[in-house]
């Protein structure tokens, strides 16, 4: 079932960018509607490499303790 879609003049231009890209591409015409599942599989597969990335650990500062500096601050109330 075809919906109604408002989108932006330039969102637009760039929707037909890239289905004349497809076009070329795939030597066939190319709906706005194939751009954007385009686009979405795109999408989909950014999300997916991110979420089987493994995330990498903030590095540790060197020589710094939170229990020393707890200790300095704490010195300087008594």
């Amino acid at each position: 079932m075809a919906k109604l879609v408002r989108v932006s003049d330039e969102t637009y231009q760039k929707l037909h960018e890239i289905s004349a890209h497809l076009q070329l591409q795939n030597k066939k015409k190319t709906s706005l509607n194939e751009a954007m599942v385009y686009l979405f599989g795109l999408r989909d597969k950014v999300v997916s490499q991110a979420l089987t990335r493994p995330v990498p650990e903030a590095p540790k500062p060197k020589g710094h303790s939170p229990m020393k500096q707890f200790s300095l601050h704490h010195q300087k109330f008594l």
